[in-house]
C-alpha cells in the first residue's frame, strides 16, 4: 500500500510533469522543488531533478529578463549535474546531457563526447538523440556542420519515431539557414528544394499524434515552395 510520503511525491512528480507541459514552467519548478521533499532514494531523486532541470531551461529561454533567465539557467546546470553525479539511469544521464547542450556556455563536443562514451552499448536511439542535441548547438554558428550532424543521426535512428522526425526538420532547418545566406539565386534554389525534400520526409517520420510539430514543418514546407517558385520566376527573366 502506497506511503503518504509515496503519494505525495507522485502527486507533486505528476503535478510538474503536467505544468511543465502547459507551459508554466515556474509552477513546474515549484511543483519539482515540493516533490524532492518526499523522494525515498537517489532514482527519485535525479528523476525530479532531471525534470526540473528541462523547466528552468525553458522558464530561462522564455524569459525577457536576462538576469532572471541566468538564474534559471542555473538551476538547470546545477540539476543536470547533479543528475550526471548520482543516476545510474542511462535516460536519465542522457536528457540531463542533451539539456545541458542547449544552455549557454556549455561545452556542446565535450558533452556529446561524455554522451556517445555513456550509451554505447545502447541502443543508436539514445544516441540519434544526442546528436540531434549536438546538431542544434552548432546549427546556427555552423550549419554545413550540423547538417553532417544530424545526416548520420538519421542513418542510426528508428524510422517513424518523434526523434527521426525531429532530424529531418532540422536538417531541413540548415538547409534553410544556408539558403536564407546565400545570395547566389540557382544556389538558393538548390537548397530550398534539398530543405522541402528533408522536411517531406519529416512530415512522413512524424507520428501523427505530434500536431505541433507536423504543422510546423508543414508551414515550412509552403513557405520554402513559395519562395522557390519566386526564385524561378527571377531565373526565367
Amino acid at each position: 500500500m502506497e506511503t503518504e510520503t509515496e503519494m505525495e511525491f507522485r502527486e507533486d512528480l505528476q503535478a510538474a510533469n503536467e505544468l511543465y507541459k502547459d507551459g508554466k514552467y515556474p509552477e513546474a519548478i515549484r511543483a519539482c522543488s515540493l516533490a524532492l521533499k518526499y523522494t525515498h532514494d537517489v532514482e527519485e531523486i535525479a528523476v525530479t531533478l532531471d525534470q526540473r532541470g528541462w523547466a528552468a531551461r525553458y522558464d530561462g529561454f522564455k524569459s525577457k529578463d536576462e538576469a532572471y533567465g541566468k538564474a534559471a539557467y542555473k538551476i538547470a546546470k546545477e540539476d543536470w549535474r547533479k543528475v550526471l553525479e548520482i543516476s545510474s539511469d542511462i535516460n536519465l544521464k542522457t536528457s540531463a546531457i542533451k539539456g545541458l547542450m542547449l544552455l549557454p556556455e556549455e561545452d556542446g563536443e565535450e558533452l556529446f563526447q561524455m554522451g556517445m562514451a555513456a550509451i554505447d552499448r545502447y541502443t543508436n536511439d539514445l544516441k540519434a538523440e544526442l546528436g540531434n542535441s549536438y546538431g542544434l548547438m552548432v546549427r546556427q554558428e555552423d550549419p554545413i556542420g550540423a547538417t553532417k550532424i544530424f545526416r548520420d543521426a538519421y542513418r542510426m535512428v528508428e524510422k517513424g519515431t518523434v526523434i527521426a522526425g525531429h532530424l529531418m526538420q532540422n536538417l531541413g532547418t540548415c538547409l534553410l539557414i544556408r539558403e536564407n545566406d546565400e545570395s547566389d539565386p540557382r544556389w538558393k534554389r538548390v537548397l530550398g528544394v534539398e530543405a522541402v525534400e528533408c522536411l517531406e520526409i519529416a512530415m512522413e517520420e512524424y507520428p501523427e499524434s505530434q500536431i505541433e510539430h507536423r504543422r510546423s514543418t508543414q508551414g515550412k514546407i509552403d513557405r520554402t515552395n513559395e519562395e522557390i517558385k519566386m526564385l524561378e520566376r527571377e531565373l526565367e527573366e
